[in-house]
This record gives C-alpha cells, structure tokens and sequence, in this order.
C-alpha cells in the first residue's frame, strides 16, 4: 500500500487558524512600539528646541517664534523633520511644540521653566 506525504485540509486549516491568532496579537504591540518611538523623537526633538532657543535668546536676547519647520531648522540651526510631528516654536514661556498630525492627536511643549517635554494637557498616558 502506498503512504501519502501530503498534509491533510485539517491540518493546513489549523496551520492558518494559529498564524491569524498570532498576528493578531502581533500587529497591535508593534502599533504601540511605532507610536512609543514617534512619541520618543518628538521628545528629544524637543529638548534639541530647548537648547537652541536658549542659545538663540542669548545671541539675540528674545525667542524664536515660528510655527513654519523650514524658518524653525534655519534660525535654529535643527534639522526637524516635517511627517508625524507639526513643531512650533512660540515664546519665551513655552519655548517649543510638537503636534501630532495622525491619530491619536497629542500634543507635547516644552517649558522654558522646566526643559522637560510634558503631555499637553497633562496628564496623558505617554
């Protein structure tokens, strides 16, 4: 009697029953890790906003205030990337901005008070 090698549709049904579970719940962590790394640039492109803002204000003895990237990485000497992020440099108060531009909508300053980026308004879960 000859054996048969091939795999059974039960067993090729299952086979697709678990990859479809796993991706599931593979799909929502790399999501919240996408949006944990966006969250993480927005803040440290912030923080690079504090700095230059305060050596700006030192040259010039006022802020910088713009809500435009390109005059934004031209007076500040950054290299802010406009796609997820919409950055805003306003006043001596908050010295920079950061806005998202897709869902979930956040919102993240700086303060010349404290140098540290916060959720606006606070608090937030990130």
């Amino acid at each position: 009697m000859k054996k048969d090698n091939a795999f059974t549709l039960m067993e090729l049904v299952m086979v697709v029953i678990i990859l479809g579970i796993l991706i599931s719940v593979a799909v929502p962590l790399s999501q919240e890790a996408i949006l944990r790394t966006r969250i993480k640039d927005a803040k440290s492109n912030l923080r690079a906003m504090y700095a230059a803002q305060k050596a700006y204000a030192m040259k010039y003895d006022d802020f910088y205030a713009s809500d435009d990237e390109t005059e934004i990485n031209k007076a500040l000497h950054l290299e802010l990337e406009r796609g997820y992020w919409d950055y805003e440099a306003i006043d001596s108060e908050i010295v920079g901005k950061a806005v998202s531009t897709k869902s979930p909508i956040l919102t993240f300053v700086i303060r010349y008070t404290s140098g540290e980026p916060v959720c606006d308004p606070s608090p937030c879960n990130y």
